[in-house]
């Protein structure tokens, strides 16, 4: 038998080892082109066919900056306000405020699954989204009209969101509560 040597093989020192790891990172960081977008809620809560206002914040952490496009993959489809951010500068955010407007289909009680995807230069990501139909209101509780609106006695303090109207009405009320007792009065004791 013979005996040769055998060849010893070369070590990468872990600090080579590091070295490389540590370049190749941030090599792949310059090739990453990536945002990421969020949002306070993912369900939307609709009222009849009026438009919902969804506040969906995108963040772009590429190195370059990117235009933004909003597609809507459920029953209901998205207006982008025109004052909205056409893109997003490196490294920034941007919150866009889009009205989400039910399509004629969704009714009373129904609950969809449904996506908002945002479609840019950096890729395509999905927001989820729960979409739910709720009962119209019968009455608009925002403008207040006259004495016994709903709004009138919510909002708080009460004499502050009285009109001229609402004055006018409770006065004559309290004329006609007193009329009222008053011939109570003459009924029961008897007048003179």
């Amino acid at each position: 038998m013979s005996s040769q040597p055998v060849p010893k093989k070369r070590r990468v020192s872990n600090g080579a080892k590091l070295v490389i790891i540590v370049l190749s990172f941030f090599l792949a960081l310059t090739f990453v082109r990536a945002f990421t977008i969020e949002a306070n809620s993912n369900e939307v809560i609709f009222s009849g066919n009026a438009p919902v206002k969804f506040p969906l914040a995108v963040t772009n952490t590429s190195n370059a900056s990117m235009s933004l496009k909003f597609v809507a993959d459920g029953p209901f489809s998205i207006i982008v306000p025109p004052n909205a951010p056409a893109s997003i500068a490196k490294r920034d955010s941007k919150t866009v405020d889009l009205q989400l407007i039910p399509s004629q289909s969704f009714s009373m009680g129904d609950v969809y699954s449904a996506q908002i995807r945002v479609v840019s230069s950096a890729g395509e990501k999905s927001f989820p989204l729960t979409l739910r139909m709720k009962n119209p209101p019968l009455f608009n509780s925002h403008t207040p009209t006259g004495l016994f609106s709903f709004a009138s006695f919510t909002s708080l303090p009460f004499f502050s969101s009285l009109g001229w109207v609402d004055a006018l009405l409770i006065v004559i009320v309290v004329i006609l509560g007193i009329a009222l007792v008053a011939r109570i009065k003459n009924r029961v004791i008897g007048g003179n």
